[in-house]
C-alpha cells in the first residue's frame, strides 16, 4: 500500500550479536583490521519515526538534500546532531543519488526524524549502525512507494552504508532474521543458508550493559595492535563452525567456536565487566560472550532454562544496568517494519 506524502512512519532498528569475533592482522593496503565474525540480529530495537515535508525542493535549492529536524530520547545524542549516523545517512542518501534519478522536485524540503533509543550506545550491539541502515532502507522504500522512484539496489545501499561504518552493510543485508558471516573490515557479508536459523531455535539472549561503563572501540583496537594479539584460529576451525551452523546444530553444541577475541583486551580496560559473565553463568547460561568490543555482555540460555524477570532484576538492578531478555527467533526479532 503506497504511503501518503507527509505521513508519519515508524521503523524498527535491531541490535546485532557477534556469536564469534576473530581479529586478524591489519591489512597492508589501508591498515584496517581484518576480522571474521558470525553475527545474528536480535530483537532489542530502537524506533525511528520519519515525517517528510509536503513541500519539495526547487531549482533554487543548491544543496540538493532536505533540511533535517532531528530529535532523540537521549539528550546526549542531540547535542551534536550533525554527528549522528541517522543525519549522516540522510545527507549521504541524497548527496550520492543523481538528480537524473531523483530530481529536486522529488525531494522534500525537510525530514522530521525522532530516534527513540532502547539499544544502549557504546555497547557493541551496533545500534548506531543499525539506525543508519534503517534510515537508508526507509528512504529508498519511501521514494519508491510514494513516487515510484527506485533509487538504489541492495548492493548499492550496502556500498553506501560502508561509507558510514563497517557494521552498516550487515543491517542492509536482509529484512528477516538470518545468520551472516562478516569478513574484511566487516563490509563483506555472506548470508548463511536458512538452515542455520535452526541453531538459534530455542535460545534466549540475556544482554546486560552497565550504565556507568562505555568501552572505547579505538582503545580496544589500540590494545590489540600494541599486544599484537591477532587471531591464531585455523581456517579448518572456522569452516567447522560454519558447517555446524549450516547443519543446524544447536548453539550449545558449538560453544567451542564461539569466541570473542576482544575479551582479554577489554577485560584489561574494564575489569568489572568479566564478573558479569560469571553472574550470567550462575543464572544458568550455557555460554557467555562480550558483545562486539563491549561494554555489553550476553548470556545464552536454553529457553526452558532462561531466568525470570524478578531474578534478573535482583542480579542487574535497573538503576545500574540496561538489560533485555529476548529469544533469538520470534515476532520481536523482525528487524524492519514499514
Amino acid at each position: 500500500m503506497p504511503l501518503a506524502v507527509n505521513s508519519k512512519i515508524e521503523v524498527l532498528s535491531p541490535a546485532k550479536l557477534n556469536l564469534s569475533l576473530r581479529l586478524l592482522a591489519p591489512r597492508p593496503q589501508d591498515g584496517y583490521t581484518e576480522l571474521h565474525s558470525i553475527v545474528a540480529l536480535v530483537g532489542w530495537q530502537d524506533q525511528l519515526t520519519f515525517q517528510p515535508s509536503d513541500i519539495f525542493l526547487s531549482s533554487e535549492d543548491t544543496v540538493g538534500y532536505p533540511a533535517i529536524d532531528f530529535s532523540c530520547s537521549i539528550d546526549e545524542l542531540t547535542q551534536s546532531p550533525d554527528d549522528n549516523l541517522v543525519v549522516k545517512a540522510i545527507r549521504l542518501f541524497y548527496a550520492k543519488l543523481p538528480l537524473s534519478v531523483l530530481p529536486l522536485s522529488a525531494r522534500p524540503t525537510h525530514w522530521q526524524v525522532h530516534l527513540q533509543k532502547h539499544i544502549p550506545f557504546q555497547a557493541g550491539l551496533g545500534g548506531g549502525s543499525s539506525n543508519a541502515a534503517s534510515t537508508l532502507r526507509f528512504l529508498n522504500h519511501w521514494h519508491q512507494s510514494v513516487q515510484g522512484i527506485t533509487g538504489y539496489t541492495v548492493p548499492e545501499l550496502q556500498q553506501l552504508g560502508a561509507v558510514l561504518g563497517s557494521d552498516v552493510p550487515l543491517f542492509l543485508t536482509t529484512e528477516t532474521p538470518s545468520v551472516v558471516c562478516m569478513t574484511g573490515r566487516g563490509e563483506r557479508i555472506t548470508e548463511l543458508p536458512v538452515s542455520s536459523l535452526n541453531s538459534l531455535t530455542g535460545v534466549t539472549c540475556v544482554i546486560v550493559k552497565p550504565k556507568a561503563i562505555a568501552v572505547s572501540t579505538p582503545l580496544a583496537f589500540q590494545a590489540l595492535h600494541r599486544q599484537r594479539a591477532y587471531s591464531q584460529v585455523s581456517e579448518t576451525a572456522q569452516l567447522a563452525w560454519i558447517e555446524g551452523l549450516i547443519a543446524g546444530l544447536p548453539l550449545w553444541q558449538l560453544t567451542q567456536y564461539m569466541v570473542n577475541e576482544f575479551e582479554p583486551l577489554v577485560w584489561q580496560l574494564e575489569p568489572t565487566l568479566q564478573p558479569l559473565t560469571e553472574k550470567l553463568k550462575n543464572l544458568g547460561a550455557f555460554h557467555c560472550l562480550l558483545c562486539g568490543s563491549g561494554s555489553a555482555v550476553v548470556g545464552l540460555f536454553e529457553n526452558s532454562k532462561k531466568p525470570d524477570y524478578n531474578l534478573l532484576h535482583s542480579f542487574f538492578p535497573r538503576a545500574d544496568f540496561d538489560w533485555v531478555c529476548v529469544p533469538f527467533l520470534g515476532q520481536t526479532a523482525q528487524p524492519i517494519l514499514f
